[in-house]
């Protein structure tokens, strides 16, 4: 009864979807697409629903109580961090099933369910359309959103800007953009959630794209920045967005006008590539490798938005920790100072800043920006000692896993000594997760620390910061963000000259504001 319930109530989602979709002025292919996806989630929910006769040799999949109808839509809307806290304490076997509003969501949060989806069982859980339907219209079918076949085809192709021996290359680069961004700071409050989003797309844009976001494409950025409102918002309040033709109209035009910019980048490179002018980066790689255009322009579009929206996240979680942790800045500042010696980072720097990597990694652990991956099965599945049937969500809870206490002692305490040299081989093995595993695990980690590491030194050895404030509540959005932006007080450090090199004064001073 109440399985038959959830359908015809599914049903009317979908007519709704699909009436608002013409109010809001949405073209012909829109309307049909509105309508594939509400028809979509009744596939979802019909085939979920067949999980209740298992065999006898598998083990019930858990849930604790819900509403009817909504089930924990409630929970989930006021505190999902929280919710997902507290099941992955009360299933510490890694697995149970909540229903987000009428749809049946499988999480997973445990290291060893988890390790099956991403590497042994990886083509028994696939990304599909259904579930990438809300990201299609901005990022394409580039790696973020593509299926395993696609994904097989095309990592090859872009893996060589990624790999490591690219990467000392990309510092150079990276060192004069951050450079230039930290010198214009100026001596007082700082908004450090904008500055590193300006930053990050700067660096995404001119080290793999050679596009410098703030003049020769400033529409790149203002479209980035307008679509990625409106698919936040979509999380915040799906019925505006989808009752709202003015908000519907800025999405698409935005949309549009990512495609007529990245369009055009993409033409002025391959006459480039016909010319022998090129630079050798990202999007070089892909225009030689003769793709579609589309393809191309899907890549191109996820390198740039997945690229610097996560890194910026990273970057304000790391400041918002440190300057709440004035013990813990010190010493990582201490390290900066004494290694480097005022000098700017290379490469071969990473490995001898092990206190700065330590601070990244419990970063990530405590707000991995990506805290979510979603699959969906692609046919009846067996996993460990659960039954999953075809077509079920599932969802890969790597922030739940990075806080379960029995894997991290004392999870919600931010302690950097964690990850120091003899106390990581004490951790728990493939519960650390920020970027992911398997053949999909995400193919710019090393760029992203690297681009992590410069940042944070560059701003360590020029300025001080300082804040009065806790470190704010995090949001689970498409990425973890936190509910307010983080600001710090930002003093110029004192340099002291010697005759071998530049040392930076322990001591700071102050400049009037």
């Amino acid at each position: 009864m109440l399985a038959g319930l959830r359908v015809i109530l599914i049903s009317f989602i979908c007519i709704f979807t699909s009436l608002s979709c013409g109010l809001a002025n949405c073209n012909l292919r829109e309307n049909r697409n509105a309508v594939k996806f509400g028809h979509s989630l009744i596939l979802i929910y019909v085939h979920s629903v067949k999980e209740t006769r298992l065999k006898p040799h598998f083990v019930q999949v858990p849930n604790p109580y819900e509403l009817p109808l909504i089930g924990s839509l409630w929970q989930l809307a006021r505190s999902d961090l929280k919710l997902r806290r507290q099941m992955a304490a009360r299933y510490p076997a890694g697995l149970y099933r909540i229903h987000a509003g009428l749809l049946p969501l499988y999480v997973i949060h445990g290291k060893e369910l988890t390790g099956l989806v991403l590497t042994t069982q990886l083509r028994d859980f696939d990304k599909t359309e259904q579930l990438m339907a809300a990201g299609l219209p901005l990022f394409g079918r580039g790696l973020l959103t593509s299926n395993h076949q696609t994904q097989h085809q095309h990592r090859p192709i872009l893996q060589p800007s990624f790999n490591h021996a690219t990467l000392p290359s990309y510092a150079e680069m990276m060192n004069n953009v951050v450079r230039d961004h930290v010198a214009a700071i100026v001596p007082g409050m700082l908004d450090f959630s904008s500055f590193s989003l300006q930053l990050t797309m700067d660096v995404v844009g001119r080290v793999l794209l050679d596009v410098d976001v703030r003049t020769d494409a400033a529409a790149l950025g203002r479209g980035v920045a307008a679509a990625v409102n409106y698919l936040t918002l979509q999380f915040i309040q799906p019925l505006r967005t989808t009752l709202s033709p003015k908000l519907r109209y800025d999405f698409r035009t935005a949309v549009a006008s990512l495609n007529a910019t990245i369009m055009s980048l993409i033409e002025e490179r391959r006459q480039a590539v016909a010319t022998g002018t090129a630079s050798n980066d990202l999007m070089t790689m892909l225009v030689q490798a003769n793709l579609a255009p589309q393809v191309i322009r899907d890549e191109v579009m996820t390198a740039f938005l997945a690229g610097h929206e996560t890194v910026a996240l990273a970057l304000s979680w790391t400041m918002s920790l440190l300057t709440s942790h004035p013990g813990y800045y010190a010493r990582l500042q201490a390290e900066v100072d004494e290694v480097l010696q005022g000098r700017t980072p290379k490469m071969e720097d990473m490995v001898r800043l092990v206190y700065t990597q330590s601070v990244i990694k419990e970063t990530l652990r405590l707000y991995p920006p990506a805290h979510t991956a979603v699959r969906m099965t692609t046919m009846p599945t067996s996993l460990g000692a659960y039954q999953l049937p075809a077509g079920a969500v599932v969802m890969l809870d790597f922030y739940a896993m990075h806080h379960r206490a029995d894997y991290f002692p004392q999870p919600e305490q931010f302690d950097p000594d964690r990850w120091q040299p003899g106390h990581e081989k004490l951790m728990s093995k493939g519960a650390y997760l920020p970027f992911g595993a398997g053949p999909r695990t995400c193919i710019g980690m090393g760029f992203a620390n690297l681009e992590l590491t410069i940042a944070l030194v560059h701003l360590i050895q020029r300025w001080h910061f300082t804040t009065a404030n806790q470190v704010p509540a995090a949001r689970s959005l498409v990425t973890l963000q936190p509910r307010r932006p983080i600001s710090v007080h930002a003093t110029l450090r004192l340099l002291v000259a010697h005759t071998s090199s530049i040392k930076y004064n322990m001591t700071t001073f102050m400049v009037a504001v």
